[in-house]
């Protein structure tokens, strides 16, 4: 690490300018390479149909049998409600994401650090800027989910720049990576699968630079340190567990306007597991099982103790699945 100097609070500077870590210095030079501007990249002019940004095979529960008395203009309708709910709450966590990365520009103990910081504070705001300019077009942004707020408040308010990283870097960029690798598979919308294409490749390389920056910072930490980032990082996945529970039941009051209750909508899902028939799918918890706590495990950061926690829950991680696959891809060649 960098010489340090003494700084106010829990602020850090630093003494020498030569950096230490060529990966993280590879990272910032790819950061400044692969920047873009949302004016000139991407094409604004075109029409954008606020009916049907994304497919309905995007969200599993319009699989259900009782959605099949839907016609299809209101099945179209229906999706592009859940559409807007679904990006108004990513454009809240990348407002998340520009506060933490800001944050880190001075927690960041390192110099080649606080340079990558900074790229991806610029990059966030770019997210911010570009979906709340698409979901304009879409009928406006939904407020912050409650749970999801108390979530982010956790990850932005955390008592070190350790924690920070994790709830930032590895569940929130990790979520945001699931979900836009699946929903870009199901846009069907130009514009949105334009935005879609290159914030993954930013967020893919927002990734990388945690998991890089914490394999290398672990090594150098005590077993009690470990234990309490492990408890960190167990508390973080738990609370955003719950949080992508109540955004579920944020959506009940579009299902309701279309004559469905959310207990109905349950109960449909309950009846055709008990006919033989799939259970519902959750990409959010795929997105935590199959590439969080599997890269969570992979790092280090999941001491067996907390592993055993998550067993309990039944969290466990996957550490060999298709998704695992498909976005470690994207993170290696982000990096």
């Amino acid at each position: 690490m960098s010489d340090m100097l003494p700084a106010p609070g829990n602020l850090h500077r630093w003494s020498g300018y030569e950096p230490s870590d060529p990966k993280i210095i590879a990272l910032y030079a790819k950061g400044k390479a692969l920047q873009w501007n949302a004016d000139v990249d991407l094409d604004w002019d075109q029409p954008v149909d606020p009916s049907s940004p994304l497919h309905a095979a995007a969200f599993p529960l319009l699989d259900l049998p009782i959605f099949q008395r839907l016609g299809a203009a209101d099945l179209d309708r229906l999706t592009a409600k859940l559409t807007r709910l679904t990006l108004s709450q990513i454009i809240h966590g990348e407002q998340g994401a520009l506060m933490v990365a800001s944050r880190l520009v001075s927690l960041a103990p390192d110099y080649e650090a606080k340079l990558y910081a900074a790229t991806q504070t610029v990059d966030e705001a770019r997210h911010v800027e570009i979906f709340g300019r698409y979901l304009k077009r879409c009928g406006g942004i939904v407020p912050l989910a409650p749970g999801f707020g108390a979530f982010l408040d956790k990850v932005i308010d955390a008592d070190s720049w350790l924690n920070m990283m994790i709830g930032m870097q590895i569940i929130v960029e990790g979520a945001a990576l699931s979900s836009f690798h699946t929903y870009r598979r199901r846009a069907r919308e130009p514009l949105l699968s334009s935005i879609l294409d290159r914030v993954i490749r930013d967020e893919a390389r927002h990734v990388g630079f945690g998991s890089t920056y914490l394999r290398n910072t672990l090594g150098d930490m005590s077993d009690d340190e470990r234990e309490g980032l492990a408890d960190y990082a167990y508390d973080a996945v738990m609370l955003f567990a719950r949080t992508r529970r109540e955004s579920f039941r944020q959506s009940e009051v579009f299902l309701n306007e279309f004559g469905f209750t959310l207990d109905e909508v349950l109960r449909s899902a309950a009846a055709r597991l008990e006919s033989g028939g799939a259970a519902l799918a959750d990409p959010a918890r795929d997105g935590i099982t199959e590439f969080i706590l599997p890269t969570l495990t992979r790092l280090g950061v999941l001491t067996d103790r907390v592993k055993e926690k998550f067993a309990s829950a039944r969290l466990p991680p996957i550490m060999a699945s298709s998704l695992l696959d498909e976005l470690d891809m994207l993170t290696v060649a982000s990096s």
